[in-house]
C-alpha cells in the first residue's frame, strides 16, 4: 500500500472510532515511523510504505481502538517546541500547559537577573526542561515518582 492509501485507511479507522481528528493523527503516525515530515507523505504519495512501517501502523490502530494515546503509542509529544518522551509512566504535556511555560518564561527573563526556579511534581519534565532552556533559568526538579523522574531526567539530557 502506498502512503497515501494508509493515510486514507488509517484516517479513515480513526475517524470511525470517534476520533475527532483521526486525520491528524494518522499523519503524525505516519510521518513519525517513516521519520519523515508530513509534506513528505504528500510529496512522494505514491511509495510504498515498507512492510515493517505498515505493521507498525496496524498496531497504532490496534491501540488507539483500545484507548491508547497517540503520544503514548509514539513514545513522544511535542510542547514549547522542543521533543519530550513520554509513557505510562507521566502524564502527556498539554497545550494548555504551554501557557503557563509561556508566563514563567517570561517572568524569568523579566527579572533581569538568573533566577531559581522549583518545578513540584514534574513528570516528563516539559515545563522544567522548557523553563530552563527557553529562559536560562536554574530549575530543580522533583517527583514522588522514580519512573517519572527518570523519564524527566532523559528528556532533559535529551533537549
Amino acid at each position: 500500500m502506498t502512503r497515501l492509501e494508509w493515510l486514507r485507511r488509517a484516517g479513515r479507522a480513526l475517524c470511525d472510532m470517534g476520533i475527532e481528528d483521526g486525520m491528524q493523527e494518522a499523519l503524525h503516525a505516519l510521518s513519525c515511523f517513516l521519520s519523515c515530515g508530513i509534506s513528505a507523505l504528500y510529496l512522494r504519495g505514491d511509495s510504498e510504505v515498507p512492510e515493517e512501517i505498515a505493521g507498525r501502523m496496524e498496531d497504532m490502530i490496534r491501540r488507539r481502538r483500545t484507548g491508547e494515546p497517540l503520544a503514548y503509542i509514539l513514545g513522544e509529544r511535542y510542547f514549547m517546541g522542543l521533543r519530550f518522551t513520554v509513557g505510562p509512566d507521566v502524564l502527556i504535556p498539554r497545550q494548555e500547559t504551554e501557557l503557563l511555560a509561556e508566563k514563567a518564561i517570561a517572568w524569568c527573563k523579566a527579572q533581569g537577573r538568573p533566577v531559581r526556579v522549583l518545578d513540584m511534581c514534574t513528570g516528563s519534565g516539559c515545563l522544567a526542561v522548557s523553563v530552563a532552556k527557553l529562559a536560562g533559568a536554574q530549575v530543580t526538579a522533583c517527583d514522588i515518582s522514580r519512573r517519572a523522574l527518570a523519564v524527566a531526567e532523559k528528556n532533559a539530557e535529551e533537549n
